[in-house]
């Protein structure tokens, strides 16, 4: 399910709006006409809010511009003059809405006596850093967040255009699909901490199809920080340093498992299926290191943890105690489809982390996954489904993660999709593989096969419908016949 676009309180004067889009206002005889909000859905236009009419690939919105009006719309914006309502014309409605967004969380940092602002990105880990960011700034600041996957160029400024006045920090998350995706969001955003959570082959077919395009992109993040902001990125992936150079920020924070890292993971111990203790130490800070309770088990994820506890540190005026940090992590709910555990039918434990997948996330779950079997002496089994937006990288992505599991010793490895599929059939070891075509036959294999000895990984593209598979399996919806 999508997530909501928040409503927003942005107020702009027909005559604000051109000049912060460097549009020209047309059919408007009020000086004083006004938007009590921003929209870029007709249904929401109406008294007091604006209408920005984008253009997408399947769709031109500007054919709702006068339905708009009749529901009493201030204005609209738009790329094209419409009829003879009161509108501001662009060139570019998409950029003009990112243009209002900057203007906005402007206004909100010049009333805003502490206001600070974080943007996350990373091929794995971004969501799951920028929540815990959120919820650690919240130890201390009125925190408002990216909410669900609003984190393109429309969910961004959108998110950005729900920044209140009672807010006192604002954590965005970047996504990247295109190239210069990530330099536009940035731009928009205008942080005081950029956060890298890693770089790998995710989303490279938009981008150029190998990491280093996927590196530049994400990296431009960093390169978007003013003299004054600060990049925070992994302290053992030189890939992800490297976009700290020629960069106009003067200062960088590491984290990372190794001894040179500002905020390092010292240990982690597993507490049951989704929960760990991590003995944390942070340059400068802790005389010695200090212990957590996350509710993650995840090496990866305590990375993440290491990001944002970095990133918060920055962003405060004081770094955090570590009983501030305790209590922070204890309002931390488990993210729906990126780890939770589900009991299924049978006994069987499932493992929901079919949100999203690319091959780093794929080799951070199947790896978790292998632990936590091995803890609990259970067998470890999993559905991969195909890893989509890969371009050229696509067959080598999927042999890769195939290897993986079959190194990790999973009892079963079913396929859902056309590219798994094909992976798993020109594998040298495609015996040891179940490759079913589909979610539904993926779902029939399965069913009646496992029991409470089995841990099962269910991971793949959010294209694939593997939650129709984990719903079938746990028992929410009946199966789906297959034909």
């Amino acid at each position: 399910m999508s997530t909501p676009i928040p409503v927003n309180h942005a107020t702009f004067t027909v005559w604000e709006v051109a000049a912060v889009t460097g549009g020209r206002v047309v059919g408007v005889h009020d000086r004083d006409l006004r938007a009590a909000s921003i929209t870029t859905d007709s249904r929401a236009a109406g008294p007091g809010v604006a209408f920005v009419a984008l253009v997408g690939e399947r769709l031109d919105a500007h054919r709702f511009v006068a339905a708009t009006w009749t529901a009493g719309s201030p204005f609209a914006i738009v790329a094209e003059p419409q009829g003879e309502g009161p509108q501001v014309v662009v060139d570019d409605t998409l950029v003009a809405l990112g243009a209002l967004a900057r203007a906005h969380l402007r206004r909100w940092r010049k009333a805003t006596p502490r206001a600070v602002t974080a943007a996350v990105t990373g091929s794995a880990g971004k969501t799951t850093t920028k929540e815990i960011l959120a919820v650690l700034l919240g130890a201390r600041l009125s925190t408002w967040k990216t909410p669900g996957n609003l984190n393109n160029r429309i969910g961004l400024p959108m998110v950005a255009l729900a920044t209140a006045a009672s807010h006192e920090a604002v954590v965005l998350e970047a996504g990247m699909s295109l190239r210069g995706e990530i330099a536009a969001l940035t731009a928009i955003a205008e942080p005081d901490v950029a956060v890298i959570s890693s770089i790998g082959l995710a989303h490279a077919e938009g981008v150029g199809g190998a990491l280093s395009d996927v590196a530049r992109e994400k990296g431009d993040i960093v390169r978007g920080l003013n003299e004054s902001g600060v990049a925070v990125l992994h302290a053992e992936d030189p890939v992800a340093l490297a976009q700290a150079l020629g960069a106009r920020c003067r200062r960088v924070v590491t984290f990372g498992r190794g001894e040179g890292a500002d905020v390092r993971l010292v240990s982690r111990r597993i507490d049951g299926l989704e929960a760990a203790t991590l003995r944390v130490r942070r340059a400068g800070v802790d005389a010695a290191p200090f212990e957590v309770l996350v509710p993650f088990p995840g090496e990866a994820q305590a990375l993440d943890f290491c990001a944002a506890l970095a990133a918060a540190d920055v962003l405060l005026a004081s770094p955090l105690r570590a009983a501030e940090v305790a209590e922070a992590m204890s309002r931390l709910a488990p993210l729906e489809g990126r780890g939770r555990v589900v009991l299924g039918h049978g006994g069987v434990t499932l493992i929901d982390d079919c949100y999203n997948a690319n091959p780093e996330s794929v080799l951070r779950a199947l790896e978790l996954t292998r632990e936590l079997a091995d803890q609990r002496k259970l067998r470890a089994n999993v559905v991969l489904g195909a890893m989509r937006e890969l371009g050229v990288a696509s067959a080598a992505a999927h042999a890769r993660v195939l290897d993986r599991a079959l190194e990790l010793g999973f009892t079963r490895v079913v396929g859902a999709g056309a590219e798994m599929d094909a992976a798993m059939k020109a594998h040298p070891s495609a015996e040891r593989f179940m490759p079913c075509g589909g979610v539904d036959a993926a779902t029939a294999h399965l069913q009646g096969c496992l029991s409470a000895e089995d841990l099962l990984l269910v991971k793949g593209s959010r294209s694939v419908g593997l939650e129709r598979l984990l719903e079938a399996l746990a028992g929410a919806t009946p199966p789906m016949e297959t034909t």
